[in-house]
């Protein structure tokens, strides 16, 4: 949004009634310190303006805010836009099947005693 719509948008909320003269007056003075300051106006959407420019964010990473054990979900979620929840639960449906798959085998090997069996070496 630029500065100008900015402000359109602050008139319009005087003009409704939503502010009053005090709270425009201050607001105002806000948006016209940032820009005086140098910051650019936005010209990026709100979904690239989210976006980390640090060049660390670039590849798979863990999270150290949103961690259960390593923080791999929450980095994947992080980097992908989904909820922490919805990453986890996908993660523990595909390592179910990827160790389940194992147990199913097990279903058809031979059952053999093994208590008073020596080990192979």
């Amino acid at each position: 949004m630029t500065q100008i719509e900015k402000l359109e948008k602050l008139q319009a909320l005087k003009v409704a009634g939503t502010i009053d003269d005090s709270e425009f007056i201050k607001m105002k003075a806000e948006i016209l310190e940032r820009y005086k300051d140098g910051e650019a106006p936005d010209t990026n959407t709100s979904e690239q303006s989210r976006i980390p420019t640090d060049p660390r964010y670039r590849s798979i990473y863990c999270s150290s805010d949103e961690k259960k054990v390593l923080g791999l979900c929450g980095g994947l979620a992080h980097k992908t836009g989904l909820p922490v929840a919805a990453v986890r639960f996908i993660t523990f449906i595909c390592l179910f099947f990827v160790i389940g798959w194992v147990y199913f085998v097990g279903i058809f090997l031979p059952k053999l005693p093994t208590k008073n069996v020596p080990r192979l070496k």
